[in-house]
């Protein structure tokens, strides 16, 4: 178990940091430094002229990197959760410390999309597909290993010497199926869409289609205000 503490340790604590640098300082520097090729470039075409060597939006987001989507920081997010959802007994410190990264992740992907990539075009979504499916398979799967963690560390049998190895083994599995049935009775009580949220969301359909009607009524009143001539000059070709 310590042994597995301190590869837990450095491989999260190691990624975070790594990881942090290869996608916002490491892309950011690279960039500058093709943005100053540019802009020297630029100034040796436009010598002896008289011009304005600023260079527009357009050409200074040419030099940077194009944004290719979410996966890699959905998968980052993916491996981080199991780290700190799979192992948790051995290393429980991983939670802090995924917290932590997650302060500082927040504000390096908000530097990311506006300073380093090209500026992406924005896509609506119902939720985060079939990632939510990965999560909870992982929660699943985090019972489980932590509940044969639990049974191979030796902490049954220092909390209850008496316990014979098939009674301990009963216990891991009662113990599993109460986590489990604890976490789906939770995620059926506990509803995908807040009370506020939903309340807020028939109230804006509610509008829009007041305001629909509002603009069918005006269009019908425009077309019996139109004279039958003037019907007459649009019907005909």
């Amino acid at each position: 178990m310590d042994k597995l503490k301190e590869q837990l340790a450095a491989l999260l604590i190691t990624r975070q940091v790594i990881g942090n640098i290869k996608e916002s300082l490491v892309p950011f520097v690279t960039e500058h430094l093709n943005l100053a090729r540019l802009c020297a470039a630029a100034s040796s075409q436009r010598h002896g002229r008289e011009e304005d060597n600023r260079l527009t939006q357009g050409e200074v987001e040419c030099t940077m990197y194009k944004y290719e989507g979410t996966f890699e920081d959905y998968l980052e997010m993916f491996i981080q959760f199991g780290y700190v959802v799979l192992f948790s007994p051995a290393f429980p410190v991983a939670a802090l410390c995924a917290l932590l990264n997650n302060v500082v992740e927040i504000r390096s992907d908000a530097f990311k999309l506006c300073m380093i990539f090209q500026r992406p075009f924005g896509q609506r979504a119902e939720n985060i597909g079939s990632w939510q499916d990965a999560m909870e398979v992982m929660g699943v799967l985090a019972v489980l290993v932590n509940c044969a963690l639990i049974g191979t560390s030796g902490l049954m049998q220092r909390l209850f010497p008496s316990l014979t190895w098939g009674a301990s083994v009963l216990v891991l599995v009662l113990l599993e199926h109460v986590i489990l049935f604890l976490k789906f009775a939770i995620a059926y009580a506990i509803p995908d869409i807040p009370g506020w949220v939903a309340t807020e969301m028939a109230k804006i359909e509610f509008h829009r289609r007041e305001a629909a009607k509002v603009l069918l009524v005006l269009l019908q009143l425009s077309v019996f205000s139109v004279s039958p001539c003037e019907r007459q000059c649009w019907r005909t070709p």
